[in-house]
């Protein structure tokens, strides 16, 4: 370790260009990884529109144990659509392979945060695709004790279901996709996807605007896979630009594990806004109705948060944490529409401590526009 640590100094010290650009490479393919697993494992945005958008699916409201299996549905075909992205956009073999496999290790660690355990028959709906399974289970369960081997007492963690269906589903969608560069190619997933939500064929409306949503977030995906390429596909990498992160306050908002629920692309920076965060200190007073999350692309570690803060004495209190430790209080939001008010006033707080350049909204919702109008239609039919 102590030789390549000298090796790679030695090289930036003679100007070796070839040790620069691997060490970037490395660098933003990690973010770049890091990004792609933050955008498939939040498929809807936040609890709310996954609930508002599996209920206009079904056409009524839909219990916890649905909304879970939604979620683990979408994010296993978001995970599908970031493969499709980095094999559409990443040309050399190789490159392709370390991704790939980058990603399917984050998408594990992600699954293996979650200790609760879930009902195999709760997951698993459809006829074919629990077929498949229920023998080997069978087995084990009267392995175990299980007189019977009642598949509806079977339980497993999320990676555990994981691990048993993901890449067959994976494969299933690369199987209907086929080689066809047709505009409706998602179509056939789209299909196939809400066979494994809710183990049925659902009305060609339903199926329209989850084509549509598999679509758009596909070309979200692949801006995320081209914006990681981008940055280290120069021929001269110039000095690294070194960025102060936060200092660690305990009153600071804890966003450790906290999914974003839109994400921005600002030049060389990565904005992040996440909702409803408790303090970093246990118990604080302070909650964070929204927190506008500024890093650098590269290492994507914190360098400014902008919060809009509440407690029992204060109300949308607009506020920044920075690099110098300063905790500065900017005035309560007074609008009705508070959330676009503090994205509005955020970014330009950001913008007068960052050179931010072009602001570009990788997804303003997971949600396709008009979806719940053309849904309103099938339901009036």
């Amino acid at each position: 370790m102590r030789s390549q640590t000298e090796n790679f100094r030695n090289g930036i010290a003679c100007g070796d260009g070839n040790v620069l650009r691997r060490h970037a490479a490395r660098e933003q393919s990690s973010a770049n990884i890091n990004l792609l697993c933050e955008f498939l494992t939040n498929p809807f945005g936040n609890v709310e529109q996954a609930r508002e958008l599996l209920s206009q699916i079904e056409s009524r409201s839909i219990n916890d144990t649905e909304l879970e299996r939604g979620e683990f549905c979408f994010q296993i075909a978001f995970y599908f659509l970031a493969c499709l992205a980095i094999a559409a956009h990443v040309d050399d073999p190789v490159s392709q392979k370390s991704r790939l496999n980058q990603l399917y290790d984050g998408v594990r660690r992600y699954y293996a945060r979650w200790d609760l355990t879930v009902k195999f028959s709760g997951f698993i709906v459809a006829a074919a695709e629990r077929d498949q399974f229920v023998t080997a289970l069978r087995g084990l369960l009267e392995k175990t004790g299980e007189k019977h081997g009642d598949i509806s007492r079977a339980v497993m963690t999320k990676l555990g279901i994981f691990d048993l269906i993901g890449l067959r589903r994976l494969h299933e969608y690369y199987g209907v996709l086929g080689l066809t560069n047709s505009p409706l190619r998602f179509h056939l997933v789209a299909e196939q996807l809400l066979l494994h939500f809710g183990g049925k064929r659902y009305h060609p409306a339903v199926v329209a605007v989850i084509t549509d949503l598999l679509s758009g977030n596909f070309n979200n995906l692949s801006k995320i896979v081209l914006s990681g390429s981008s940055q280290v596909n120069t021929r001269d990498v110039e000095p690294e630009e070194i960025f102060d992160s936060l200092p660690l306050d305990p009153d600071m908002p804890d966003i450790a594990n906290k999914q974003p629920s839109k994400i921005y692309l600002a030049g060389k920076y990565l904005l992040l806004l996440v909702e409803n965060v408790a303090p970093i200190r246990p118990r604080g007073a302070i909650r964070f109705r929204y927190v506008l999350v500024a890093s650098d692309r590269r290492r994507q570690l914190p360098i400014c948060f902008v919060t809009l803060e509440n407690s029992a004495s204060i109300s949308n209190v607009l506020c920044v944490f920075e690099t110098n430790g300063s905790h500065s209080n900017y005035g309560a939001l007074q609008s009705r529409n508070v959330l676009n008010e503090f994205i509005d006033k955020a970014t330009h707080l950001m913008r007068a401590r960052f050179d931010l350049g072009e602001i570009e909204e990788l997804w303003p919702s997971r949600q396709p526009p008009g979806w719940r109008r053309r849904i309103a239609r099938r339901q009036a039919a």
